[in-house]
């Protein structure tokens, strides 16, 4: 299950406690360290708030979030970097960081924080000539 769509469910007062609580426990993987945390408690609507919680508590840390995608991208921009363009797919290395910088962007405009590293990732791309063929700076 989506998080949109778990999220949905979370916000949506006709739905009983116990029942999300069910949607919970079936939205997790099996096994996960997140199935464990839900599975702790019994499947009450007293204690759907407090899984919920500890949830929040175990796996919603954002700035964490964006650390992670930040170290993610750094070694892909290094080794960039220490290969050189002649030895590097560009068009798959700008897709990849395209799409981590996107994914990280999501948080960063959620929280209008926006990461040094982010900056230096972008920059170090750019001093070594590499340029997005549809950014207008670019050209």
């Amino acid at each position: 299950m989506a998080k949109p769509q778990i999220r949905k469910i979370d916000e949506d007062s006709s739905i009983p406690p116990e029942d999300k609580f069910q949607y919970r426990l079936q939205a997790v993987v099996p096994k996960s360290k997140a199935a464990r945390v839900v599975e702790i408690f019994p499947a009450t609507a007293d204690n759907y708030p407090k899984a919920i919680a500890q949830l929040k508590d175990r796996f919603g840390r954002e700035d964490l979030l964006v650390q992670i995608y930040v170290w993610d991208l750094l070694p892909m921009v290094m080794k960039y970097a220490v290969s050189g363009r002649a030895t590097t797919d560009l068009p798959s290395l700008y897709g990849e960081l395209e799409s981590k910088i996107r994914a990280l962007e999501s948080y960063i405009k959620k929280y209008e924080v926006l990461t040094e590293q982010a900056k230096k990732a972008i920059n170090i791309l750019r001093e070594n000539g590499f340029t997005d063929p549809n950014d207008p700076v670019s050209e």
